[in-house]
């Protein structure tokens, strides 16, 4: 359990923050899963108290959802502003710093077939850049 708390600490050090482990295109596989196992186990109870306090140290995300509705909204916010999805360090380097992990994620999970419908649909309706 050790050794995934700290390949996950060093993934969210290499990712603004980030703890959300996509399983899916990447070399993050086995360690996606075990982050998926997490919140699985809090979710049924079945997760140690201590294990949880690491978790909320390093600001676990225990649901994924709330932030890929939330990184949405701030692209949708993005778009009303300068009428683009395209997401540049010019624009906004603020929003450029979290979203740009994000927007590459979506298009992979795109790409390999992996994105759920229902985002790509969300994504659709906002003109949303795949390329």
């Amino acid at each position: 359990w050790i050794k995934f708390y700290k390949l996950l600490t060093k993934y969210q050090i290499d990712n603004n923050g980030n703890t959300n482990v996509p399983r899916h295109c990447n070399g993050n596989k086995q360690l996606g899963s075990w982050v998926k196992r997490q919140r699985s186990n809090y979710k049924l109870g079945k997760l140690a108290h201590e294990r949880i306090q690491l978790l909320n140290d390093i600001n676990f995300c225990w649901n994924k959802q709330i932030p890929w509705n939330d990184m949405y909204q701030k692209l949708i916010q993005y778009k009303s502003k300068y009428g683009t999805t395209r997401v540049t360090k010019s624009k906004e380097e603020e929003l450029f710093l979290f979203s740009s992990l994000w927007i590459f994620r979506q298009r992979a999970l795109f790409q390999c077939g992996k994105l759920p419908k229902n985002r790509i649909e969300k994504l659709n309706s906002i003109g949303f850049l795949w390329d």
